[in-house]
């Protein structure tokens, strides 16, 4: 699968058909198949990769435009690694992912439930070895955008906001900042973890953001209440503002740089340089 993301993205990003091909060709050895669609209506362009029509293991689907945003913007990616069991997280993501066409890059859902498995098999925002894993690593390099939809019960989390967002570590980027002023202008109420507040659903032990922040890429972990997602006007409301966050496209990079921190850190240096020199003591020769 990995073989197969490398050739897709190789395709896509520089509009090699034969890239296309071979991939088509690999994926259809482990019963995998790549569907060009057309959308009449709008006009546009993507692929499909997914599991053949007499398998089901669970592996994923993945979403790519097949036309590259030509403007100078990070890479965004949708995911929804939690479909059905978070309610209606994957429906979510896809429309955010349609409506900003060609903004998004891709969309990625997993096939599987997270509850199927006893031990967390099925959880594939927490599995470190599996091929939703391998899409985000092959797809999100430095500089690009992860924008993971989940949600969440709100009668088991009373007094929570309508939309809680997190980097997985209780910092910012661009993204996330973009995101909540985009719902909040909108009428929909957001917290956002500092590290402490409404850590239960900050996503800190999420596997891609953990792999997202470690290669220099941006991760929002987005956690959506029933209020919002069993809300016709509710949930419209959301996708529209999230769809003119990711229009009006990201700061880059994502992650933003305090110009304070490299200052402090060559003052540090130099001062533990001058009294090192200061209080050494030469050596004196026999």
């Amino acid at each position: 699968m990995r073989t197969v993301f490398s050739l897709i993205d190789n395709g896509i990003s520089k509009n090699d058909t034969n890239s296309l091909l071979k991939a088509s060709s690999v994926a259809g050895q482990i019963n995998y198949q790549i569907m060009p669609v057309n959308d009449s209506t709008t006009g546009n362009r993507y692929y499909v990769l997914l599991e053949g029509p007499d398998v089901n293991r669970g592996w994923g689907t993945y979403f790519f435009v097949a036309k590259q945003d030509g403007e100078k913007h990070p890479r965004v990616i949708i995911e929804a690694p939690h479909p059905v069991t978070d309610f209606n997280s994957q429906n979510i993501a896809y429309e955010v992912f349609i409506g900003s066409y060609p903004r998004a890059y891709g969309f990625f859902v997993s096939g599987v439930e997270r509850t199927f498995g006893l031990n967390g098999q099925t959880d594939m925002a927490h599995r470190t070895l599996s091929v939703f894993e391998a899409a985000t690593e092959a797809f999100a390099k430095f500089g690009s955008v992860v924008i993971q939809i989940h949600s969440f019960d709100a009668v088991r989390h009373p007094g929570y906001p309508w939309v809680v967002v997190s980097t997985g570590d209780g910092g910012a980027n661009g993204a996330l900042e973009s995101i909540t002023s985009h719902l909040q202008s909108s009428g929909i109420s957001v917290g956002i973890f500092d590290g402490f507040k409404y850590e239960v659903l900050a996503g800190t032990n999420n596997a891609q953001g953990r792999y997202l922040r470690a290669v220099g890429a941006g991760f929002v972990h987005v956690e959506i209440s029933t209020t919002v997602v069993f809300n016709s006007t509710l949930i419209t409301s959301l996708q529209s503002s999230m769809t003119q966050s990711l229009i009006d496209g990201f700061r880059f990079p994502a992650y933003p740089l305090d110009p304070r921190i490299p200052a402090i850190a060559l003052s540090v240096v130099a001062i533990y340089s001058f009294a090192s020199f200061r209080f050494s003591k030469p050596k004196l020769k026999p």
